[in-house]
């Protein structure tokens, strides 16, 4: 028989204890990277409108952080719009591909060459296109993630064994039936690979068209800022806090989504 104990001053419950397993690693690494940091900038004498100090940095939050939190907002916004529609289209493209083989291996190639294209060439054109405003920054998010998002949800959704294939077959189910009951639970954990994958090439495109042309947005102050090298450093560390939280919010999905997949299965 077992028996419940409460939780004693000190004692840390199995929740806190997984919590400070996920938060606390993380936390020691960041210390350590930014006190060898502190001391290269110290120990080297170089110079700070080369390398600011760590210090400067954070005097630079400190002293305006409205101004960072706001253009941080623009660029998740830009980035998260660009992704979101790239989800959408990546993963509808996706099924629609997978439906036939045949038209898996006449698209794939295509994919491909599309995810090897420098998608820095595109900035320009898309500038022309739709123009300075908000548009070309979620465009170029957009145009990034879109392929690498496509290419998996093609990959999870064709990695069907045949035995299943034709067990389904046999057993009169249409295609559609096949896609809904097999196909598409088979190859989600795939689908969220190309979106962890897509979602910072989401924001390094929202800061390349920003690097391009933009009044707005952490890519507009690293263009813009010249001489002051700790704010590009305070926007440098808040683009990784940007992308951190938008993954951060996909492995979240993830995870409830295949929670809910493996309780659909058994």
């Amino acid at each position: 028989m077992t028996t419940l104990e409460p939780a004693l001053p000190g004692r840390m419950t199995p929740a806190g204890r997984a919590a400070a397993g996920v938060v606390v690693p993380p936390v020691v690494v960041l210390a350590v990277l930014l006190t060898g940091w502190w001391a290269y900038a110290k120990l080297t004498g170089v110079a700070s409108i080369v390398l600011p100090n760590p210090v400067d940095v954070a005097a630079v939050f400190m002293e305006r952080p409205g101004f960072l939190l706001r253009h941080m907002a623009v660029t998740a916004g830009q980035a998260a719009a660009g992704f979101a529609l790239a989800t959408a289209v990546g993963i509808a493209a996706g099924a629609a591909v997978s439906m036939s083989r045949h038209t898996a291996r006449g698209v794939m190639p295509w994919l491909y060459a599309w995810e090897a294209l420098p998608k820095v060439a595109l900035g320009p054109v898309v500038i022309l296109w739709l123009g300075w405003g908000h548009a070309p920054k979620v465009m170029m998010a957009f145009l990034l993630s879109v392929g690498v998002i496509t290419i998996n949800t093609v990959t999870g959704f064709r990695r069907l064994p045949a035995e299943l294939v034709e067990l389904a077959q046999s057993l009169a189910a249409t295609r559609r039936q096949v896609f809904i009951r097999m196909r598409f639970w088979n190859g989600l954990p795939q689908v969220f690979t190309g979106l962890k994958i897509g979602a910072p090439l989401a924001l390094i495109g929202t800061v390349l068209g920003q690097l391009l042309s933009a009044t707005e947005g952490l890519g507009w102050i690293i263009r813009v800022t010249t001489v002051d090298t700790p704010l590009v450093y305070a926007a440098l560390v808040l683009l990784a806090i940007t992308s951190m939280l938008i993954n951060s919010a996909v492995v979240g999905t993830e995870l409830v989504a295949l929670r809910w997949h493996r309780h659909t299965n058994h």
